[in-house]
């Protein structure tokens, strides 16, 4: 039985493929910071948690949590494989590839003021209870406006400053998108 031309290519272009996603899978969510204030992550594309705007939590001494600013999907050289394939003779051609691999690399900010320097912390999605902790306390002393929930920490409510309405503030939104009834709700709560 005669093997169809390039079925070996196809092959070995399967098995590339399948083994660049086991090695992106593998890719540990991991974040360093050298100021303890800010931090840079990685992840695997594959099922990522992670977003930007979302709150993080790290595993470093002592524990932190942290708001993700930026993600960007990158893609960055691995090393070469090797791989063989049926050549139109028949004979076994070595197709040699480098692996091109896709990981999210992105930035963040430490928020409470207690982290120090770390390399290669682990770091998971903060759940909903560790951001309220976080948030009641950092609550400034003065009066604050229920607003809502966090859209990044379901259950979490949403408090303004009411101190920081004494100067400007500016509402912005498309037309319909509820400026008005916004404004009339936060009307309403500094009354």
């Amino acid at each position: 039985m005669n093997e169809q031309p390039g079925a070996g290519v196809s092959a070995a272009v399967e098995d590339y493929r399948s083994l660049r996603a086991a090695l992106e899978r593998a890719i540990r969510p991991l974040a360093t910071s050298l100021d303890g204030r800010r931090f840079t992550v990685q992840a695997s594309p594959h099922d990522l948690e992670l977003q930007a705007g979302g709150y993080v939590a790290i595993e470093c001494d002592p524990p932190a949590i942290g708001q993700v600013t930026r993600l960007d999907l990158r893609t960055e050289a691995g090393a070469d494989l090797a791989f063989s394939a049926a050549a139109a003779a028949g004979a076994p051609q070595e197709i040699r590839a480098p692996v091109r691999l896709r990981v999210v690399r992105g930035e963040g900010v430490l928020l409470g003021g207690e982290a120090r320097p770390f390399h290669d912390a682990a770091v998971r999605t903060a759940r909903p209870d560790e951001v309220g902790a976080l948030l009641e306390r950092l609550r400034p002393a003065r009066a604050t406006l229920a607003f809502g929930e966090l859209l990044t920490a379901p259950g979490v409510e949403l408090r303004l400053d009411a101190g920081g309405f004494g100067r400007h503030t500016f509402l912005c939104g498309q037309s319909g998108s509820g400026k008005t009834y916004a404004l009339g709700l936060l009307l309403e709560q500094l009354l």
